[in-house]
């Protein structure tokens, strides 16, 4: 039926990704398909929003949110390049958390972290709250309020839910709640400024998770530097 201003609804193309297809391939054919399909996307839209989208698309696969449709076909075919990239990548990630996460001394871990905004933690002096679940596999689920959340308690809660890897094991025995009103110590993140990542994180888009409902998530890698284990 026509939207509210008389206009018929447009057709969204849903992103079908196919990560098999980028299984053993090496870093550099890799790229070259990314480069392709945002050369290929940024084509179809107009210039004045090439620059913007050029940045969230170079977004490295484990930064940004999943892609899920497009107006434009041919945008959402080369979107499902990028999809299955971002898959491909998050799979392999997922992968080395199931088997080990080559701590050694001064060495930094990297922990795939899906980071969603709330409307509720639970108390106003609440900032933030990491679950891990059975069959997370080893990639924590860091809450913040949608309302207030600031880079301070994105950065922490990032370092908190890193931490929950080694203490908990990729898949933890029952479901872990972990709720902070302060924190220690600092977090890094990949080549991107934590601001930077909370602006990503509020623009992604809205996806179902189990539990929550449809949030605004993004998959961020969180970085830590950890003890020898030897």
């Amino acid at each position: 039926m026509p939207r509210e201003d008389g206009t018929p609804p447009r057709t969204h193309y849903p992103v079908k990704a196919n990560p098999s297809a980028f299984e053993g391939t090496s870093a550099e054919s890799r790229a070259q398909a990314k480069r392709a399909a945002i050369d290929a996307i940024l084509e179809r839209v107009p210039s004045d929003q090439r620059a913007n989208l050029r940045r969230l698309l170079e977004q490295p696969p484990g930064f940004a949110g999943g892609f899920v449709s497009s107006t434009d076909p041919e945008i959402a075919r080369h979107l499902g390049v990028l999809q299955s990239l971002l898959e491909t990548q998050s799979a392999e990630w997922q992968r080395v958390a199931e088997t080990t996460l080559r701590v050694e001394k001064r060495t930094r871990i990297e922990v795939p972290v899906t980071v969603a905004l709330v409307p509720d933690l639970g108390g106003p002096d609440m900032r933030a709250t990491v679950i891990r679940r059975p069959n997370d596999r080893g990639q924590p689920l860091l809450l913040l309020r949608e309302s207030d959340a600031t880079t301070t308690d994105l950065g922490r809660g990032l370092r908190a839910a890193a931490m929950s890897v080694p203490r908990y094991g990729a898949a933890p025995p029952k479901e872990i709640t972990m709720q902070f009103r302060t924190f220690r110590g600092t977090a890094t993140t990949n080549n991107a400024s934590t601001a930077a990542l909370l602006d990503l994180v509020r623009s992604s888009p809205a996806r179902s998770i189990a539990g929550l409902g449809i949030v605004r998530a993004a998959a961020i890698i969180a970085s830590l530097t950890a003890p020898s284990t030897r």
